[in-house]
């Protein structure tokens, strides 16, 4: 859609006619709404810089087109990215999910969403074990390659489009059989599940869907009744949409037909179209305060500086308005995605909303779990160690396990981390090793079964003794007895005749030796 000005006066282009006056197409563009996608507003958006005209879009989330060095006359009328960024990890805090899988999109929406998630999950401790981009379904099977070497991964966030999101939800169902997933997924992710198959989407049952929501008008129904449909009054696009309602609905006038569902972002674009109108009718005013020629055209930066400062009512009594990068904030639809019935549909459990202090709430009783138990996945790399036992880090990235401690030692925490440390001497630990307590000496009583057990086993051992002695002291001259005995000394005296010469040759002489052996 795009506005032009000629001659002091502005009209809506073909998509909106002024019935009472012959359409004009001359005349300088002034502004532009539109395009829908961020790619193509990224075009748009480099072109209204180069001509200086303001280019408003009504759902180009990137964060690409947040710049406004690079992208000076761009507005949009749904909060970026980032702020669908903050939902998603908000609620990965929420529910403490801090070890999962990352898929995105090989685009603008897909890449600058990532590095964004990548940066705040640095800040809050969430891990993520795998980033792997998705272009399409042939990166199936190496999906579920990834998924099957990390086996402790249970969340996976998809900031993906729907063709990307298809292959992740393909690779899951081959993984199915013994684990359970759950998915967090971007606007982008959630809009493309109403095209996929019911044998590709069942598994993202119990997935938690970040939407942004444009609240619609009460009136606009009735103004949609109210349309002409007049040849001569509508537009040709107007009348081929005419035409396609009546054949679907099976009506031939319009009156009667049944008013078709209004998209939930037509409030994005009666945003924009709003707030053009809003700033040329303020720029059109300065000129006549002025007292300029109304005959020249808007100027570009003229049109720019008061779309700055729109303040368009709200229908929740809020005011619309831009920032300085020409964005506005919001409020996000918490969606879980449940089948009932049979029927696959999204049910809100929650909103997470910019302007207040808390921005997420969640209404626990709503969420259709797809866990074995009914209770909220837990998506840890860490073991459940037992009182005693100290985590500490393993080989695998953000996994950790447990170690066992002395056992006169207790589990405490130091800065964030559980660490052994014994108790003194007097001490010991509780039963949950958690504290020490002092040791208190105990005594046995006369009563007590030990303590029969200790004087029985000493009175025999007693009597044992005495009977031994005794058999000693009365078979004391028995020979066993004595040959276990030490041996007396004895003195045995041998006769040694020793032969010797005399002094003279020839005389020999003998004596009588005793010796002592």
């Amino acid at each position: 859609m795009t506005m032009t000005s000629s001659v002091g006066r502005y009209e809506y282009a073909e998509t909106c006619p002024d019935p009472d006056q012959k359409r004009m197409n001359s005349g300088k563009v002034i502004g532009v709404i539109g395009t829908e996608r961020s790619s193509s507003s990224i075009l748009a958006a480099n072109t209204g810089r180069v001509v200086t005209v303001p280019v408003i879009s009504y759902w180009a989330t990137s964060d690409e087109l947040s710049d406004s060095k690079r992208f000076p006359f761009f507005f949009r009328t749904i909060p970026p990215d980032k702020l669908a960024i903050k939902v998603i990890v908000d609620i990965l805090r929420h529910y403490n999910w801090k070890y999962i899988a990352l898929f995105y999109s090989l685009d603008s929406y897909g890449i600058h969403g990532t590095r964004q998630i990548v940066q705040l999950a640095d800040i809050y401790d969430i891990c993520i074990a795998m980033i792997m981009p998705v272009a399409s379904e042939r990166e199936i099977e190496e999906i579920a390659q990834r998924l099957s070497e990390h086996k402790k991964v249970t969340v996976i966030v998809s900031f993906s489009v729907w063709n990307g999101a298809l292959a992740v939800l393909k690779a899951v169902k081959m993984l199915e059989t013994t684990r359970q997933f759950t998915f967090v997924g971007s606007d982008g992710t959630a809009a493309g599940f109403r095209r996929l198959p019911d044998a590709s989407v069942g598994v993202s049952i119990g997935g938690i869907f970040v939407q942004f929501r444009g609240e619609l008008p009460d009136t606009f129904p009735e103004y949609y009744r109210k349309l002409p449909n007049k040849q001569q009054y509508t537009s040709k696009w107007y009348q081929d949409r005419l035409r396609q309602i009546q054949v679907q609905e099976n009506c031939t006038d319009w009156a009667s037909c049944p008013i078709p569902e209004v998209h939930w972002n037509t409030q994005q674009v009666i945003s924009a179209v709003y707030a053009i109108a809003y700033a040329l009718n303020a720029s059109l005013q300065d000129y006549s305060g002025l007292n300029r020629s109304t005959d020249r055209p808007i100027d570009g930066w003229l049109l720019k500086r008061k779309m700055h400062e729109v303040s368009i009512p709200s229908t929740s009594n809020n005011y619309f308005r831009f920032d300085d990068n020409g964005e506005v904030l919001g409020t996000y639809q918490i969606n879980n995605f449940q089948i009932k019935n049979g029927v696959y549909e999204f049910v809100n459990v929650g909103k997470w909303d910019s302007l207040q202090e808390t921005h997420l709430h969640v209404e626990e009783d709503k969420i259709q779990w797809r866990t074995r138990n009914g209770k909220v996945p837990i998506s840890l790399c860490i073991e459940e160690c037992q009182p005693g036992y100290v985590e500490v880090p393993l080989k695998k990235k953000c996994c950790w396990g447990c170690q066992k401690c002395n056992d006169y030692a207790i589990v405490v925490n130091q800065n964030g981390a559980s660490v052994c440390q014994d108790c003194p001497v007097t001490e010991w630990p509780n039963e949950d090793f958690k504290a020490c307590v002092p040791i208190h000496p105990s005594f046995l009583g006369y009563r007590d079964l030990v303590f029969i057990l200790s004087i029985a086993g000493a009175g025999l051992g007693l009597i044992l003794t005495a009977l031994a002695a005794i058999g000693l002291c009365y078979y004391s001259e028995h020979a066993l007895i004595k040959a276990s005995g030490e041996p007396k000394k004895s003195e045995n005296l041998f006769q040694l005749q020793l032969f010797w010469s005399g002094s003279s040759y020839g005389s020999l002489k003998s004596e009588n030796v005793t010796l002592l052996e």
